[in-house]
């Protein structure tokens, strides 16, 4: 962890308004890349994410942001611990880079939720 995420750490806030424009392509595949820089906490947990755009979820209270990042796993113990350790990371470096970010648990995405 770089010493700008450090710092991150303590000034970061979620938030509940977003600004509604889609990001670019290259914002978007930065966060991509670095998502692909991690080192999970459990290998053998098998997480899974995808950026899709607000239009592609499902589910309550959805805040009007522009992306959501869908996070999911197979059933294990730690699962939802390793989810927030992995991708806590990634909340704090699109803080360092000027984005909002705010956890919300029960949001699918509406191509899993229409082939059920």
């Amino acid at each position: 962890m770089n010493e700008q995420m450090y710092s991150a750490i303590f000034t970061r806030a979620s938030t509940r308004k977003f600004d509604a424009t889609l990001l670019p392509s290259e914002t978007l595949d930065q966060i991509e890349a670095f998502i692909s820089t991690l080192e999970p906490l459990l290998p053998d947990v098998g997480l899974t994410y995808k950026v899709v755009n607000a239009d592609q979820v499902k589910g309550l209270a959805l805040p009007k942001a522009p992306h959501f990042l869908l996070i999911s796993g197979k059933e294990h113990p730690s699962r939802n611990i390793c989810a927030g350790f992995l991708f806590q990371h990634v909340v704090l470096y699109m803080y360092t880079i000027g984005l909002a970010a705010r956890w919300l648990s029960g949001v699918k995405s509406k191509m899993i939720v229409e082939a059920q």
